[in-house]
């Protein structure tokens, strides 16, 4: 078996999952907040200020979503990753943490074990490589070591 051709992809936070997260921040408190206000009885008062930290959160979730791009590069042989510009080095293989065809969540880690990454990636930020892209992240998924030179990849 070959390995995929060498590919990269630019992945931007999208519209769409930053407000994801900014829904579920906002999920997340306002019903641990409605069930603290509904434990102490504290009628409905306490139900706007639940709705006050809720909505909280939401901007806050929003502010703290912002990230800058990203570069996913496979070579073909190696994982690489910048952020921002600026070369953050090689990764592990992208861990797929999510998959609904057309958008992918991905775990990037260092090769060094230092802090991950996590990336959002839409078809529409991949355009024409995103089948290579999603073959590349598959490929090297697996922990099998090539049997023969012909399966190993170009070094």
């Amino acid at each position: 078996m070959r390995a995929p051709p060498a590919v990269s992809v630019e992945a931007r936070t999208g519209t769409g999952w930053r407000a994801f997260q900014s829904l579920l921040h906002a999920s997340a408190i306002g019903t641990a907040a409605w069930w603290l206000v509904w434990q102490l009885e504290w009628g409905l008062a306490g139900m706007w200020a639940a709705a006050g930290l809720a909505v909280l959160a939401g901007v806050l979730g929003w502010a703290l979503s912002a990230a800058p791009p990203m570069t996913i590069a496979w070579t073909g042989a190696r994982w690489s990753l910048s952020v921002a510009g600026a070369d953050a080095g090689d990764v592990a293989a992208p861990q797929v943490m999510l998959d609904l065809g057309g958008w992918m969540l991905l775990r990037l880690r260092p090769q060094d074990g230092g802090r991950g990454h996590w990336a959002a990636l839409a078809r529409a930020d991949a355009a024409t490589s995103w089948q290579v892209f999603r073959a590349a992240v598959y490929s090297s998924a697996s922990d099998l070591a090539p049997r023969s030179p012909g399966e190993r990849p170009p070094s």
